[in-house]
């Protein structure tokens, strides 16, 4: 693959993006711990028995594993960590690019 010498980063536009992961993470975090209750409220109360309320249950034991818990949440931790990431990916780029300028 040829490298492409007007490769234009939008730095303001990355890092906004990353501080949007950064922010957004615990919402998402808790918005997903609604979702399990809700799974866990159709298995008890919609679907009390069967092979579809054992799949319900199957896929929230599965799902479960992303959302963490209020000590350690998942999906928030995972928003930073991509914060982060972006934020060395610029700092690499404006390095690698420093003897262009």
């Amino acid at each position: 693959m040829a490298e492409d010498p007007n490769l234009v980063i939008d730095d303001s536009y990355v890092y906004k993006v990353g501080n949007s992961c950064k922010s957004n993470g615990g919402s998402v975090d808790a918005l997903f711990g609604n979702y399990l209750d809700i799974l866990q409220l159709v298995a008890d109360e919609g679907v009390p028995s069967g092979q579809f309320h054992d799949a319900i249950l199957a896929f929230k034991n599965v799902a479960s594993s992303l959302h963490g818990n209020s000590q350690s949440p998942r999906l928030q931790s995972i928003g930073e960590s991509f914060s982060t990431t972006i934020g060395n990916f610029i700092g690499q780029v404006k390095n690698d690019d420093q003897p262009l300028y």
